[in-house]
This record gives C-alpha cells, structure tokens and sequence, in this order.
C-alpha cells in the first residue's frame, strides 16, 4: 500500500482520522513540526500602478520569473510562503478563485484565512500562508485590489512523491506478533519508522506505539524489521509512520517528550504513513531484550504459548547446533495464554556475559514437566513456524549491579526506580542530563539510603536538588567503598563510593522525567440535593478547581477500612486544567455523603484500567502530584405552597420547610425574594431559620428583612408571592440560635453533567400572607396554594435526596490534606451563574472541623 495511492477511500479515511492525534502537531509539537515544512520567501513590488514584480525569491527557483511584469506564480502544495509587499500601503495583495472572490486578502476577509492548516498571517508589509491541497484547487490569480491591471495568473502544483521529505511502504502481513517487516523507507533527514497500532486511528498519538526502529542514516532501507515492545496478541491494523530525529540524537524520543521531539515527516500537512492488516498466525511468540544479569536468572519480558508449555533459555552454543547442551534453564509449566517480565531460573548459571535465546516449547506429552532434555529431543518440542523453531535473542551481560528507570512524571520532589539490585550493597544516585556532559559529581540530584545487598522494586528516591523542569535522569548503582553505609561520593570528590561497573562503564539506565506542575482545590458540597432548577435532585458528582500543564487523571476517592477506593474518575488534557474547575461523576457511593478526596495524578502514571469502586494501588498513590480533601454532604429541601396569617411582620413565622442535611454541621434555611419577573434575587432576603442540625421537619422561617433597604424584600408582607429557600452554613453558630439571613455561606450543590447549579440546595414555592376578615387564620390551604403546585421542584421524594435515610457522612476520608475546606470561591460560583451582580457571605475561614463530621 504505498503512500502514493491517495485516492484510496481507505487511505483518505486513515489519513482524516489521523487529524487530532497525528497531523495536527501544531500544538502538541510547538515550532518542531514547521521545521519540516519547506519554506519559500518572496518580495513583490509595484511597477507604478500598473504591473506587479518579483524582486527576489529564496526557496524555489521556480516560484516567479524575476524582472517581468505580472509574472505567473507557482505556488506547491505543503509549503509554506512569506511575501514580502513593497508598496502593500498603496497596493494590497488579494489571491483569488476563477471568479473573482477573495481566498486571502490585505484588503478583505479572504474564505481561506481561517482555515488553521492555511494559517494565513498579515502583518501589513508582508503576508504568509501555506497551500493546502484545498486552497490549490481554487487559486487562481493574485490582484492589487487597488489597481486592477495589477494582477498576475497562478498555476499549483501538488507536490510529488519524489518531493516529499520520506516514504513508507507496509504490505499486509502474518506475524508472530513480536516483529513486523516494513517493505521500505526512505527518510531524507534520517529517523525512525515507528510502528503504530490502530488507535492511532481514534487519536491517540501515543499510546498508539507499538515499536520503532532503530535509528536510520539519511537514505532508504528494504525489509526492515521493527520489534514491537508491545507485541500484537491478535490481528490489527498497524500503521508504519518515519519520523525525524528533531534533538540530533539517535533515540527516539517522540513518546517519551509527550510529542515534544521527534515528530513525523509530513507531505501536503499530513503525516507520511503507510498501513497494513497484519494477522498473528503463530501458536506462540517470545520477545527477550538485552539485559544485565547477576547470572543466576533471566527476564523473557513476553511470551505467548496458546497451547501452553514452557520457555527454555538456550545459550550461544546454540548458534553452533548443540540443542541439547546449549539449554541452561526452563520455566515452570505455563498455562495457554501470555505473559509479561517472566523470570526465568538459569539451572547452570552464566559466569559472563552472552548471547541468551528465548524459546518457546509445547509439552507434546502432556505432563507439564519439561522433557526436552531428558527425551534426548523426542518430547516437549519447540514451538515452529515456517522458518522453524520460533525464538528471540538478546545479549546478556553478568553484572553485579543492575538498574531499571521507566520515563515518569512527578511533581520534581521525588523519582521512582522501577528495578535495582547491588549485590555488595550500596546506593542508587539519581544524575541529570549534565552528567552526559562529563560532570559526575554536580549532576547528582538524589540518593538513595543505604541498600544492603540483594534487589529492591520501586524504590522512591527524593531529590536534595528538585526538578523545576523536564530532563534526563540517569540512575546509577553506587557501591560503599568504605563499608559506613553513608553515601560519599559526592562528599569525597568522586574518591569513595564509585559507581558498580561492566565493561562499557557505568552501570546506568536513564529515562525521560516530566515535571508535572497540578495542584488541586476542593471544598465543601454536596450533591444528590434537591435544587429550584431542574426537576429531581443532581445527579452524584464533585467539582474541584484543577490546575494541570500535562494530561490528568482527576481522581475522587474515600476511605474504606484502610484502603483508597475509587468512587469517580475523568482524564483530562491540560487545556481543561486550567483552574476553572472540572466536574467528575461519583459513580461509587460507598464513601457517600462523607469526607472525599480529589487527586491529581498524571495520566501516564496510573498503574492500570481503573474504574469507579477499584482500590487504588500504592503505585498510583505515589504518583498524586497533589490531592485535597473535603465533606460531601446530601441534602433535603422541602419547601411547599402554604399560606399564613397577614399581613407578615418582622419576627412573624411567615412559613415553614424540611430540611436535612448529613454530617453534625450547623445550618439555616435562609428565604430569598424574587423580582418582578420571578427571578431569584440572590442578595435580598425575607427571613431564616434559626440554626439547624441533622434533619428538621417543619422549621419555622421568621420573617427579617435583609437588607433593610432591598428593593423587593418590603415588610410588612401580604398577597401571594414566590420565594426561594436555600440551605447556607452556619458555621459560628451552635443548634437553636436565632440567625439572620444571608450570614453564612451557600452550600453548594453539583450536578455531574451541569457542574455547581446555580445557587446551591434550594426549592421553590409561593406564600401567601391572608388577611383574615372574619378571624379565621386563613391556614388551611383551601385557597388552592397547599403544596401541590406543579412549580414545586423540592426533590422530597424518593428522587429527590431529602437525606432522611442516608448516612450522617461521619466515615473518614483519606489523603494528607484533611481538615477545614474553605468556601469561598466554591460558593461564589454557584452565585455567579444566577448571573446576579451580588455576591455570597463566604467568610474565609466557616471554623467547621471536617474530622468531626
């Protein structure tokens, strides 16, 4: 399937779903992907007002003859050109389609010069822009939109395979699911060819490699064979894509730089690519990698036997024909399926290094012992291909030290080695990329504790020197020369505690480290409550402030029994993190209503597939770059029509309202007026309860105006009218107390889809203040306004979250950062989308102990 073949439906459709996660590296790429682009810079010039000239031309010989009037233009498609106007004052350059209408223009707003792939850029004395294959199949002619007779043809060229920077071609192929044959690559620049699999197609650019190339020298290459590191289980679609070395450094660097480095080749905007369906038809596949080794055992780091057996380990002897005695050990029996990082026990351990092949072997004899050696080859046979016995090679070097670091976000406190083992003991040293410029001593950043001898697994190692931006960390295994358990390398100027060696050096492993910077504010809410406007309660969910500069797991989670349990999650690009605030569904409410925490953890670090009710392993823990804890409450509201004896005065009892709310906090329900259009008035209020806890039937609101100059809440009160009661805190305030309107703060209430609704807990309901004339109080409903009006959206019942059954909210959260949960911002929010210039009591501090409730 050659990349020429662009009239292909399938091609066009690959090449368009690539857009987001490929093509457009605009963004994700900064200024790396124009330098891919050819450019063209170009000056015109005005012969009186009569005729255009080009003046000079850099990039293309064949852009313009110079020297003559109006010229034709070759304008190629996926380049890029500057043109620089010498009279554009007088003389504003337009390009135009065959009839007449502006593309782009100095003059008027051109069709095209929206279009980002155009990016159309005028800054008066010149303009730029680059030709897409859409904007070619409408240019025409370019014009003085002054002076008619100035005007020139313009004849587009789609650029050609040959023109194009590099070329790939993949046939549909079967595969052991571990290697896959590119037919051939031309990179001009030199590169890779990364191997991508068929989410590419969904946008995900990264997660999407498979495997890559070694680097290739500028030119072209045939069959080349590319290893997945992520090998296929069953067929796919992949998609073989060259890509340049932008850093100069021969290592690919694209996924580890977060598409920072190393990004494709592109010809007309899109990426190069070629694709292919390639089928795994092998029973079974290894894949086995250079390694270091204390000679005892062996990582596999994947197998595939779909009908189950063994993986043997063979030595070099076995490039020499001895089948036999080249097998130095065997794993135990392994079902029908595949396996990661398998440690394989070498019977007759290595003494140096050497060439180690992974074998896969049935058990022809069904009795899960391997009999390969004792049966003189007659039982237990390796599994076969066409080519014969499926294996994979990998150099194995004895060491006594050996080290493993993964690239890794982290807040730059602390790294995490994934593998070390120091078989005298000693310390692992974390370098930066400085060290590669020959400093030994001042790229240490941090060091381990003493290690005794043997191997550790995730070893967190903090940094005296913190990172404050993206680097290259290299993890070196150091001895204790002088036996104190103290770590002197530094200290004794490079003289004690050297580094454990082989025979290229140093012992090392580097990974690429992104500074993630997150940080995560969340308050008091509730969710599950009634609220005036929608019908039923909010659906479960919580809203935090996230601040993020890479993509970001936002994790809420509780506590149960000790372990971390997950009761919602979203992933979200950093866009979306801006401080703003983001709304993530509680899908789990085991923890709810109770203390929550919201965890900002880098998307690439979380350690599996997690889902709400998981447990959050100690892995993802440890990559919170930063959490915040706060109480999610349930309410209830139930605030009916009613009527009441007139006319209402200051200290009546105007109503009365159910109210709940979970937790031992303190609370009012404060009476807000409405206007002349039944809106809310968010900063006049008619009347409160005294102060409540826990759940109240028929609290009584007592009239009080606030403020005394508002201009719809007048006492004395009589006649019918709306009002809103909303649930507020009371945070300086013990059960009982009277209260006044309107001086603690709004509890928020979210929705998952709609995020904080306006003005928090609330319901909706009309009262009227009755005259009696014949001295009758007038509270008996019979005028029709008893409760069952239809604009009653108080959520009392079963779907309304009154709080009635649900659980005082007293379980514990989990996380650091437990305590008091200012309301301010949270609060003031809810407020804002009423789209009301007042604004909330929201005291800085509401004095309310999370851990009491």
């Amino acid at each position: 399937m050659p990349d020429d073949s662009l009239d292909s439906p399938r091609r066009r459709k690959l090449l368009a779903s690539m857009g987001a996660g490929v093509v457009a590296y605009g963004a994700a790429v900064g200024g790396t992907a124009a330098q891919t682009q050819q450019e063209v810079q170009a000056t015109l010039n005005n012969i009186s007002a009569s005729a255009w000239e080009v003046t000079s031309v850099e990039g293309d010989d064949e852009f313009a003859e110079m020297g003559v009037e109006n010229p034709e233009l070759t304008l190629r498609v996926g380049t890029r050109y500057t043109i620089q106007n010498d009279g554009w004052s007088s003389h504003p350059l337009e390009f135009r389609d065959a009839d007449g209408d502006a593309l782009l223009s100095q003059s008027t707003d051109g069709s095209f010069e929206g279009d980002s792939e155009t990016d159309w850029v005028d800054d008066g004395t010149s303009v730029s822009f680059t030709v897409t294959s859409e904007l070619a199949d409408e240019l025409d002619s370019y014009i003085c939109t002054v002076h008619g007779q100035m005007n020139g043809s313009i004849r587009t060229v789609q650029q050609s395979d040959s023109d194009a920077p590099a070329d790939v071609t993949m046939s549909d192929q079967s595969s052991d699911g571990v290697t896959v044959t590119v037919d051939s690559a031309r990179l001009d620049d030199g590169g890779f060819v990364t191997i991508h699999d068929s989410t590419l197609l969904d946008g995900d650019a990264i997660g999407s490699v498979r495997g890559t190339s070694e680097y290739i020298e500028p030119g072209s290459v045939e069959n080349l064979d590319v290893e997945l590191d992520d090998p296929l289980v069953e067929g796919d679609t992949l998609i073989a894509m060259p890509h340049r070395d932008s850093n100069d450094n021969e290592t690919y660097d694209f996924v580890s730089s977060g598409a920072n480095a190393d990004p494709p080749y592109t010809a007309e905007g899109d990426a190069v690519t070629d694709d292919a369906d390639v089928q795994v038809d092998t029973a079974a596949a290894t894949l086995i990698t250079d390694q270091r080794s204390d000679g005892e055992s062996v990582t596999v780091d994947f197998t595939r036997v779909d009908d189950g057996g063994f993986v043997t380990i063979h030595d070099s002897t076995l490039l020499d024909g001895d089948a036999l005695g080249s097998v130095r050990g065997t794993s135990e029996y392994l079902e029908s399926g595949t396996y990661e990082d398998l440690e394989v026990t070498l019977d007759d351990p290595l003494a140096e290094g050497d060439t180690l092949i992974a074998m896969p072997h049935r058990d022809t004899n069904g009795n899960e012992t391997y009999d390969f050696v004792s049966s003189e080859a007659n039982a237990d046979a390796p599994y076969t291909d066409d080519s014969g016995a499926i294996t994979n090679a990998a150099d194995v070097q004895v060491t006594a030290a050996d080290v493993r670091i993964s690239d890794q976000a982290t807040n730059g406190e602390t790294v995490t080695v994934d593998f070390a083992r120091v078989d005298d003991g000693g310390f692992v040293t974390i370098h930066d990329s400085t060290l590669l410029d020959g400093d030994a001593v001042g790229s240490v950043r941090g060091t381990s504790e003493y290690l005794e001898p043997g191997s550790v697994e995730n070893l967190e190692i903090g940094l005296d020197d913190p990172l404050t931006e993206n680097d290259t960390l290299i993890a070196m295994p150091h001895r204790d020369t002088n036996g104190n358990q103290t770590y002197d390398f530094v200290s004794s100027g490079a003289n004690a505690d050297a580094p454990y060696t082989d025979s290229d050096g140093a012992i090392t492993d580097s990974a690429a480290v992104q500074v993630v910077d997150a940080s995560v504010s969340f308050s008091r809410q509730a969710t599950a409550s009634p609220t005036s406007t929608q019908e039923g309660a909010t659906a479960p969910g919580v809203f935090a402030q996230v601040s993020a500069n890479t993509e970001t797991a936002v994790v809420v989670t509780y506590e149960d029994g000790g372990d971390l349990v997950i009761a919602g999650l979203g992933v979200f690009g950093a866009d979306a993190l801006n401080g703003e605030g983001v709304t993530v569904a509680v899908e789990d409410a085991g923890g709810f209503p109770g203390q929550h925490t919201v965890h900002a953890i880098p998307a690439s670090e979380l350690s599996g597939d997690y889902a709400p009710g998981d447990t959050v392993s100690a892995a993802t823990a440890g990559a919170v770059v930063d959490n915040s804890t706060a109480t999610v409450h349930q309410a209830g509201l139930t605030f009916e029509n009613q009527t009441t004896q007139g006319p209402v005065e200051s200290g009546d009892t105007m109503a009365t309202v159910d109210a709940s709310l979970s937790g031992d906090v303190t609370y009012t329900v404060d009476v807000h007026v409405t206007n002349s259009e039944g809106s809310l008035v968010a900063a006049e209020w008619i009347g409160s309860t005294n102060v409540l806890t826990g759940e109240n039937e028929g609290a009584e609101i007592i009239a009080e105006r606030v403020p005394s100059d508002g201009e719809f809440n007048e006492l004395p009160f009589s006649g019918t009218d709306a009002f809103v009661a909303m649930i507020h805190l009371a945070p300086d305030a013990s059960a009982g107390e009277s209260a006044s309107p309107g001086s603690g703060p709004v509890v928020p209430n979210v929705d998952a889809e709609a995020g904080p609704v306006p003005g928090g807990v609330t319901a909706r309901a009309e009262i009227t203040a009755e005259e009696s004339m014949d001295g009758e109080d007038g509270t008996d409903g019979e005028d029709g306004m008893d409760g069952n009006d239809s604009s009653n959206m108080d959520g009392g019942d079963s779907e309304g979250g009154d709080g009635g059954d649900s659980s005082d909210g007293s379980g514990p959260g989990f996380g650091p950062f437990a305590g008091a949960a200012g309301l301010g911002s949270l609060a003031a929010y809810a407020y804002r989308k009423l789209d009301l210039d007042a604004d909330p009591a929201t005291p800085e501090d509401d004095d309310l102990d999370e851990d009491s409730e």
